[in-house]
């Protein structure tokens, strides 16, 4: 997620070293040695604001002689907007279906966490869309996730398990009727027992084991068809709101009969709708509108080019001509 130290956790698993600082009141892993050359534009910071704007990948080596690229990505909900959010998850997906194999893993800062998990279960509905996972409460298999905890002090990684367990007994009426979370809280809880994966930046010793710790275990096999293109929760929200406003215009552009306008946001809702699951549902409701405004105006289409016919009922060509409309009408409308 946004700040949580993805980049950090990067540049320590890479063999970049630290120092902490205060910037402007707030505490700051700087770093004094870039170790990897691709990480020479990998940015950290102390304040919220989103630092990351693509994936960025790089090989390393693991103490067993296994050969990984660990890459960064861009966090959930981007400080700077919907639409590089939505920009940024489109890249994500791009990036992971062109891998072979995929592990994802996790990071969760101390105070992105909170007190009472909210935050995790905002980022496990949006991983759950990520997945493919829609609203019909289906749950996914979190089996191949790894987590890293970063902002956490040493003490804290025997303690993780204890929270996540108790966590798993007090889940609210509407976590648990989301399976997807309980599945994650559960599996979480799994794989902080007997410790969590600390990111300690300043603790160099700890780096190697931390890597093989993050990289063992199950992955997904398959990227291209176990991830779907996503909306963040929080920018879905808003996507909606600017997706009602277009169906909105199709419908007054049907009335002002302004044909050009309807196709152009039709056509912003389908191309929408191909790329992002999510939004599919405006694309329908945009076909929708353009279904019923001609369902609505078939009866006295139709009419009309029956009275037309009485009037000139021995005009065979005529009668021909209006017949052949009348079978244009029933055709679009269908």
């Amino acid at each position: 997620t946004t700040g949580s130290g993805k980049t950090s956790t990067i540049h320590y698993l890479a063999g970049s070293t630290f120092k902490e600082v205060v910037v402007k009141g707030f505490d700051h892993l700087k770093i004094l040695d870039v170790a990897h050359p691709a990480l020479q534009k990998a940015e950290t910071s102390s304040s919220t604001r989103s630092i990351t704007r693509s994936v960025l990948s790089l090989d390393i080596t693991t103490e067993n002689g296994e050969t990984l690229a660990i890459c960064d990505s861009p966090g959930f909900d981007d400080t700077d907007g919907v639409e590089i959010d939505i920009a940024n998850g489109f890249g994500l997906v791009k990036a992971i279906h062109r891998a072979k194999r995929v592990k994802p893993v996790l990071v969760l800062s101390q105070n992105g966490i909170g007190d009472r998990f909210g935050a995790v279960s905002q980022v496990i509905r949006t991983i759950s869309r990520l997945l493919g996972v829609g609203a019909d409460g289906a749950s996914v298999d979190p089996a191949p996730f790894a987590y890293a905890f970063t902002k956490y002090e040493e003490k804290y990684a025997d303690r993780l398990y204890k929270q996540f367990r108790e966590k798993r007994k007090e889940l609210t009426d509407a976590e648990r009727e989301d399976a997807s979370f309980s599945a994650f809280v559960r599996d979480i809880a799994s794989k902080t027992k007997p410790v969590a994966n600390i990111v300690s930046p300043l603790n160099e010793g700890k780096r190697t084991s931390l890597l093989s710790a993050l990289s063992e275990g199950e992955w997904y096999e398959d990227p291209a068809t176990s991830f779907s293109f996503f909306v963040s929760e929080s920018s879905l929200d808003k996507l909606k709101v600017q997706l009602q406003f277009t169906t909105t215009s199709i419908r007054m552009a049907l009335e002002r009969k302004d044909a050009a306008l309807v196709m152009i946001r039709l056509r912003q809702l389908v191309e929408l709708g191909d790329r992002l699951p999510d939004a599919s549902v405006f694309a329908k409701q945009g076909l929708d509108e353009v279904s019923g405004f001609l369902v609505r105006h078939k009866e006295s289409l139709s009419g009309c080019i029956e009275k037309c016919i009485e009037l000139h009922g021995n005009d065979s060509a005529f009668n021909q001509e209006l017949a052949s409309a009348r079978d244009i009408i029933e055709v679009l409308i269908d």
